[in-house]
């Protein structure tokens, strides 16, 4: 492995009498995934190339509103969805952020010129999750474990994936798009 493949652990503060969590990460490349269903992060992840993970489905059930800030390096928020029902009513939202992060200027490094900010509201009945993102270049959204965006390629798959899953009283569940 690389010294640019590496994979530092960021470290994490607590901040302020509400107990919302504040994560800074090192000058590595970080991969930063928020766990919490209960918290609102404020995550600053310092330079390098840091990826984001960010499961919808966690932030939902929390109604948290997260705030990434990338800093220097090609930064990635990674958008995780479990099934392809989780995924499409946010299909849109996610274009729209998507065709943002395209349309922002990049210097010769691919890193974002100036302080370029993006809110995106995920909302599913009765919760909504804020996710907040500024210096950040590439957004990657997964369901089911297959990729099917990331703007640094130019790849939004309008349909996702079939995404079998096992393990339910011993029989297997398709669920799909189509």
């Amino acid at each position: 492995m690389s010294t640019s493949d590496s994979i530092t652990t960021p470290t994490f503060k607590i901040l302020g009498p509400d107990g919302n969590p504040v994560v800074v990460g090192s000058s590595g490349n970080d991969i930063i995934e928020l766990s919490g269903t209960s918290s609102s992060y404020l995550v600053n992840a310092g330079a390098g190339s840091d990826v984001l993970i960010y499961e919808v489905s966690k932030h939902l059930a929390g109604e948290t509103s997260t705030t990434f800030n990338g800093g220097s390096g090609t930064d990635t928020v990674r958008l995780v969805f479990e099934t392809t029902e989780a995924w499409l009513p946010f299909k849109d939202a996610i274009k729209t952020f998507y065709n943002f992060l395209l349309s922002l200027k990049t210097n010769a490094s691919g890193e974002v010129s100036g302080n370029s900010k993006y809110t995106l509201v995920l909302e599913s009945g009765t919760h909504t999750a804020t996710l907040t993102v500024s210096l950040t270049e590439v957004l990657q959204v997964w369901v089911g474990g297959v990729e099917i965006v990331n703007s640094q390629i130019k790849l939004f798959d309008e349909a996702a994936p079939s995404v079998t899953i096992t393990g339910l009283g011993g029989s297997d569940t398709t669920v799909s798009s189509q």
